[in-house]
């Protein structure tokens, strides 16, 4: 995965060893492409290291992200290729739910208004309303989630 990274004109963050950048132009502005290699804190490396290892690359444990492999939905993303081809491809990206979780973790780690502001739209814009995204997030409703919404200090009530 890597050397594809390197071939396709990525680079290396010189300060985070998962976030890899790379210059592209669309209509003839040039925008910056970030990808961030996130991984669960579960598996893998022992829960003191902040990344994990796969393959030749290093990814950022984040706390939630283990919840994405169940909580997922598939998007298919149909657009213009740097040099100009059109593709298209099904990618499975966090669910809401799943989302909303990762992000409720993040907020209580760093305080990023981006973070606050990322969950106010997904709320605000979800389709059926608050109470469909309850009804999504049920099936799941484990120890993280509870975490992840703030169950524990009476913020949220789902059940």
């Amino acid at each position: 995965m890597l050397s594809i990274l390197l071939e396709r004109g990525y680079r290396r963050s010189q300060e985070q060893p998962f976030i890899f950048f790379r210059e592209v132009s669309i209509d003839g502005q040039e925008i910056t492409v970030e990808v961030d290699f996130l991984a669960g804190e579960y598996s893998g490396s022992s829960k003191g290291h902040r990344t994990q290892t796969f393959e030749e690359l290093r990814a950022r444990k984040a706390r939630g992200c283990d919840l994405v492999f169940e909580m997922n939905t598939e998007v298919e993303v149909i657009g213009e290729l740097p040099g100009g081809g059109k593709d298209q491809s099904l990618v499975r990206v966090a669910s809401i739910p799943s989302f909303l979780v990762m992000k409720g973790m993040a907020l209580a780690d760093r305080i990023k208004e981006k973070d606050a502001w990322d969950i106010y739209y997904c709320l605000l814009h979800y389709p059926g309303g608050l109470e469909s995204l309850a009804d999504s997030v049920r099936p799941f409703y484990l120890r993280l989630v509870e975490e992840g919404i703030g169950e524990d200090s009476g913020k949220v009530q789902i059940a």
